[in-house]
């Protein structure tokens, strides 16, 4: 896969481990001429003090200001602030490691500051950061967080430029995650994002890179991702849920417009006040394989799924539960495989005009209408002689399809189950070869309702 390829640098850099008790005579760790930790402590230190253990300097620009490639930045237990005469942004040199000696307790705290600027390659490590606008801005270099924790924080990473990051096991809470602009690239793995920030938990712009991994987001106020431009973002084994901006459209979990391309796998996405996914413009892209939409589009009106515009390749998925539709195609094309489709109090999928529809192994079930065709000069593809649908489409409340338009469409239902007994399909719910013209207005539950004389189905 490309976008595995891009992270290949900054996943290499993994290797070496999460666990705090390091090696301490590892080769990092050794400097000619130099100590190989620098111990800083905000309350008992001096930054005229040798940093050692027993005589530690005070602040961390004064042990930065000393430290080379190799060496490591040790902050004992203490708090990082201007009261204790820390003043921010540090720039951390290439090649130094900064990490607290107790996981947790070495807290910095800024007023709305930057923390780090990167000048080449570093890693933090079990460092606690609140109230900060980014943790770490950089335009270049890689750079490693390992076990962080932030709150009331902007963004963790503000990356521009050819800069890039990997996030492991951190928990932020109330705090953005990554502005992500230029080439620049973040990977995220087994992290936990929850709460309200004052924006969006990712923001990637331009052509940039986001790769997620094993990672839970919830209770986000605006967007969980936000993407535009060229920008590409791939989600692995995610959580996703409570997305909730009261009242407001631009709740929905993933937000995409330019020509931005997003890969979902095996990913549940809950529970979003909107869709759980938008597609603006007709440039994006979305694939998403074994994933859950559940509950999403709780807000009245909203669909699970929202495209705009744009391409959505849905395969063996699971979609349930919105105030409207299952999806909703404007414009654009929807490709669905072995998927779910039920309990939506509007249509399991609605298309309108000049929008293409290709259903095969799918089942579209309790919801009020199955499928609703709207506007002329689309195609709908649930199946054909020479590749047959296979999809169930029953048991919703009104009818199974609906040609509602006054264009002159043919709608491909070849090799489908339908309601059985109902409107000429026989006992298992099957109809032989026939095409139907409209009108055909029959009382509900129905198998099809064709409302003009344009329109037509394939059986």
């Amino acid at each position: 896969m490309k976008i595995a390829c891009a992270f290949s640098i900054t996943l290499m850099l993994l290797a070496g481990g999460c666990s705090k008790n390091d090696n301490p005579s590892a080769p990092a760790d050794t400097n000619a001429g130099a100590i190989a930790r620098i111990y800083v402590n905000p309350a008992s230190g001096a930054d005229g003090n040798t940093g050692t253990d027993s005589s530690p300097l005070k602040t961390i620009r004064k042990a930065l200001a000393l430290a080379k490639a190799g060496q490591r930045v040790e902050l004992q237990a203490g708090t990082y602030d201007a009261a204790s005469g820390q003043t921010y942004p540090d720039t951390i040199p290439n090649g130094v490691v900064v990490e607290a000696v107790s996981a947790g307790l070495a807290v910095l705290v800024g007023a709305n500051q930057i923390a780090f600027v990167g000048s080449g390659n570093d890693t933090t490590r079990y460092l606690s950061f609140q109230g900060f606008q980014t943790i770490m801005q950089s335009a270049s270099g890689v750079h490693v967080a390992t076990s962080m924790s932030a709150v009331n924080v902007g963004y963790a990473f503000d990356l521009s430029g050819t800069a890039q990051a990997v996030m492991n096991g951190c928990t932020l809470t109330n705090s953005g995650v990554g502005f992500l602009t230029d080439i620049a690239q973040l990977t995220v793995n087994s992290s936990t994002i929850s709460g309200q920030p004052g924006s969006d938990y990712f923001a990637v712009l331009k052509a940039a890179t986001l790769l997620i991994n094993g990672s839970t987001m919830t209770d986000a106020k605006a967007s969980a991702l936000d993407m535009a431009d060229v920008s590409v973002a791939t989600l692995f084994g995610c959580t996703i849920s409570k997305v909730s901006l009261q009242g407001a459209g631009g709740s929905t979990s993933i937000n995409m417009s330019g020509s931005s391309r997003l890969t979902l796998r095996s990913t549940t996405i809950s529970g979003a006040y909107g869709p759980a996914v938008l597609l603006r413009d007709a440039g994006t892209r979305v694939v998403a394989k074994v994933c859950n939409f559940i509950g999403n589009g709780s807000g009245s009106g909203y669909p699970a799924l929202w495209q705009s515009a744009g391409n959505l390749d849905v395969d063996s998925c699971y979609i349930s539960g919105a105030t409207s539709s299952g999806f909703l195609l404007q414009a654009g094309s929807l490709t669905i495989r072995n998927s779910t489709v039920q309990s939506m109090k509007g249509a399991g999928i609605s298309t309108g005009a000049g929008t293409s529809l290709y259903m095969r192994n799918t089942t579209v079930s309790s919801c009020t209408w199955g499928i609703l065709l709207i506007g002329p000069s689309g195609s709908a593809d649930l199946g054909t002689a020479t590749s047959p649908g296979g999809n169930t489409i029953n048991n919703n409340l009104m009818f199974g399809i609906r040609v509602s338009y006054t264009g002159g469409l043919t709608a491909y239902a070849v090799g489908n189950t339908w309601r059985l007994s109902t409107q000429g399909a026989n006992g298992s719910g099957q109809y032989g070869s026939a095409l139907v013209t409209g009108p055909v207005n029959v009382a509900d539950p129905a198998n099809y309702s064709i409302d003009s004389n344009g329109g037509k189905i394939q059986f």
